[in-house]
């Protein structure tokens, strides 16, 4: 038999412990010492117990929350993100067509050398005393429709911005430079046709 200490501060006394039942020695104080340690372990239990359920709910309720927000957010930025990358990749875009348009306005700028010994051939014709008629050799004439068929449109800055519609201004000054030098109407024709 064991003896312990009886759990009730009036009584210091010792009691036996049989059969799980506690019961005091003397039996005056501990008589219902089991009715009173069932309160006792329901009184300790209970707010366990509902401190458990309740806040473990909550706490999960608030986890679930709080991953929820996060998960959001998360999307939220990466939206945000996107569209600024977007922008980004908009004016890269932009940026690279203006370079394009300028490489295609430097490549136009050695045609204009060409057009140069051009007309200075033309000049060349028609200062001979030989040609009275001011016609043009058909080699000439293939070399003028070939540098005008080079001469292809395209868009240039003007001020800050690109032209809005495709022009070849190179093809206009050869237009005007051919106008200009009065050679033969049908040789003039000629150049046009071909």
């Amino acid at each position: 038999m064991v003896r312990s200490r009886c759990r009730r501060r009036q009584c210091g006394r010792r009691f036996a412990k049989r059969n799980s039942n506690y019961q005091c020695s003397s039996n005056r104080c501990c008589s219902c010492w089991s009715r009173q340690r069932k309160k006792d372990d329901i009184k300790w239990l209970l707010p366990r117990f509902v401190n458990f359920t309740l806040f473990s709910q909550l706490r999960n309720w608030g986890l679930r929350f709080s991953v929820t927000i996060l998960a959001t957010l998360g999307g939220l930025l990466g939206t945000v993100l996107l569209f600024h990358q977007n922008q980004l990749l908009q004016k890269q875009n932009e940026k690279i067509d203006s370079q394009i348009r300028l490489e295609e306005a430097s490549r136009r700028g050695s045609l204009i050398f060409m057009m140069g010994s051009v007309l200075d051939e033309i000049d060349e014709e028609l200062d001979d005393p030989k040609n009275t008629k001011r016609e043009l050799s058909h080699q000439l004439i293939g070399r003028i429709s070939s540098l005008s068929f080079s001469f292809k449109p395209y868009k240039y800055f003007e001020g800050d911005s690109l032209i809005k519609k495709q022009i070849s201004p190179e093809r206009g000054q050869l237009f005007l430079a051919l106008l200009n030098s009065q050679i033969n109407p049908s040789t003039f024709r000629t150049c046009l046709k071909i």
